[in-house]
């Protein structure tokens, strides 16, 4: 019998009712954000904006351009010619826009996954607060979860070449897309991934070709790849590396965290006899969703939207009861509810964000992905 998480006649087991859910609370959002910082609301969005005038005009985008927008530029020139649509519609539609493009395709992703309505409405929901965090700041970050959920469930559908088009659009945007591909191995169209995969590499890079010169993209390219080798060490955000160094005093260089983690996290490859087992894929899934929140050296508050995704797929194949609930409730406490109003003030300037308190839960949830894809030695019948 499957679980009932919501009764049959629940509004929220409908996508239209998600789907209206998401766009009024997108509006709410956005419009609170424009009302309350009408100057600074969107600022990540009008980065994003700016950087395809920037391509345009043949201007460095990664130098600093303080009378656009505050902070730098960071992503990929491919991203900022996938900007130009933003870049044409005025500010506030296309912050708008943007915010829900960030929203609806983790909900697409969530729509896409081959399991219940009724897990499918629990994820939503399960999510919402950290989905709210990320369209408050106008990041990318629902739409790299989007997307690799969708990498997922085109592979099990055998669309290996959609597949690498959706984790190759995250690698533009956000490098740390490219673990996605360790899915990869689960499915018998290797080579043709891997084709696929350069190709949509290739094409990609070279979009930026339609908006501005070989010899300006060359250097937008080289500049971006300067930029990435001079990122600086992790800036105690909210990383296991911040968790170490503030908890236990341990400084160390984030490679001394990310060899063992990477190892760590292929170990489960090695049990190739679960590799046909849905369930088994899922949760490798839901590993890699908050691997590359913890141990992402730039991990802010509105990035864990990928990794509560990833939690909350750990719940779909496990058996409900204590130790379920208690994880659950700890992820949903200590991640989501923690940077909120519901703490007094002090409690967050002086100890939840000090000490990265938001990150901790997402730690223990990767050790217990861990131990389970390792040591469980059933994960169901479902094949591929």
């Amino acid at each position: 019998m499957k679980e009932k998480l919501f009764h049959y006649r629940s509004p929220l087991l409908k996508p239209r009712n998600q789907f209206l859910l998401l766009f009024g609370v997108v509006l709410a959002v956005s419009l609170h954000r424009l009302l309350l910082f009408p100057e600074s609301s969107f600022n990540n969005f009008f980065i994003f904006r700016a950087s395809f005038a920037n391509l345009l005009h043949g201007v460095d985008l990664y130098a600093p351009h303080p009378e656009q927008y505050f902070d730098l530029y960071k992503y990929s020139p491919s991203f900022a010619a996938l900007m130009g649509i933003f870049h044409l519609l005025p500010g506030v539609v296309g912050a708008t826009l943007w915010n829900l493009l960030n929203a609806l395709l983790p909900w697409w992703g969530i729509r896409r996954l081959n399991i219940s309505e009724q897990w499918k409405a629990f994820l939503l929901c399960f999510v919402l607060i950290e989905l709210v965090t990320s369209v408050i700041n106008a990041q990318s970050n629902g739409i790299m979860t989007g997307l690799l959920l969708l990498a997922f469930s085109s592979f099990e559908r055998k669309r290996v070449g959609l597949a690498a088009l959706f984790l190759v659009l995250g690698f533009y945007i956000k490098l740390f897309a490219a673990v996605g591909g360790l899915l990869f191995v689960f499915y018998p169209q290797r080579i043709k991934f891997l084709l696929s995969g350069a190709a949509w590499l290739l094409g990609i890079a070279a979009l930026p070709l339609l908006f501005t010169s070989p010899d300006a993209l060359l250097m937008q390219y080289k500049s971006w790849l300067h930029l990435l080798a001079n990122d600086p060490a992790h800036e105690l955000n909210f990383s296991l590396m911040t968790l170490c160094e503030r908890w236990f005093g341990l400084h160390a260089g984030d490679v001394w965290f990310l060899i063992p983690g990477a190892l760590l996290l292929m170990l489960p490859l090695l049990r190739t006899q679960h590799w046909q087992n849905v369930n088994f894929r899922r949760l490798y899934l839901a590993a890699i969703l908050v691997w590359t929140v913890i141990f992402n050296h730039k991990a802010e508050s509105p990035t864990f939207i990928i990794a509560i995704t990833g939690i909350g797929l750990w719940a779909v194949g496990e058996a409900p009861g204590f130790k379920r609930a208690a994880l659950l409730w700890l992820a949903f406490v200590g991640t989501q509810l923690v940077p909120t109003d519901l703490f007094p003030h002090t409690w967050r300037t002086e100890f939840f964000v000090p000490y990265a308190v938001k990150a901790f839960p997402a730690i223990v949830m990767f050790g217990v992905m861990m131990w389970t894809l390792w040591r469980r030695k059933y994960f169901g019948e479902k094949r591929l």
